[in-house]
């Protein structure tokens, strides 16, 4: 009997390993963030494979017309500055879309800085697949965000998943 309950019990391991392994989001944003807190799952840029930017110094500057939405990190490797700039048109009604690539105002980078300077993904008219939504912004400005960003200049790019900002004025 006590075989029996080692090859079930070491099945059943197995078995929930695997489904909690291949789950398509396995890093899900953090429900709520508090204020100040910007995460994202950010792939193609061939340093980490996949990387976890998770920042704890979001902010957001009040234009007159504009919400302009920053925060920065160190790599995993801590040898690289991450930065996301989120640039988005103020509009009349809560909660709202920008689709950047169909936007005049809107952009989104997401810089690596290296030793040599800084690799630029841009999402701006005409280029990316960026989408911000905004949710809220009192006290402080709420949202999501996901979508491609090409390299700018050069080729290549990068793809945000599971962004989710809570922004301190």
């Amino acid at each position: 009997m006590n075989i029996n309950y080692k090859k079930f019990f070491f099945a059943l391991t197995i078995s929930v390993f695997t489904f909690l392994s291949g789950c398509q989001n396995a890093v899900t944003p953090i429900t709520p963030l508090k204020p100040g807190e910007m995460q994202a799952t950010v792939s193609g840029t061939g340093i980490n494979g996949a990387d976890q930017f998770y920042a704890t110094n979001a902010q957001v500057t009040d234009g007159t017309s504009t919400y302009f939405i920053f925060a920065s990190v160190k790599a995993q490797d801590n040898s690289d500055s991450l930065t996301i700039h989120i640039l988005v048109p103020k509009q009349p009604d809560i909660p709202y879309t920008v689709t950047v690539a169909n936007d005049n105002v809107a952009v989104v980078d997401y810089c690596v800085t290296t030793q040599s300077g800084c690799i630029t993904y841009r999402s701006k008219q005409n280029a990316g697949s960026v989408v911000v939504k905004i949710t809220d912004i009192s006290p402080t400005v709420q949202g999501t965000f996901s979508g491609t960003l090409p390299a700018d200049p050069g080729s290549g790019g990068v793809t945000i998943s599971n962004g989710a900002f809570d922004a301190s004025f």
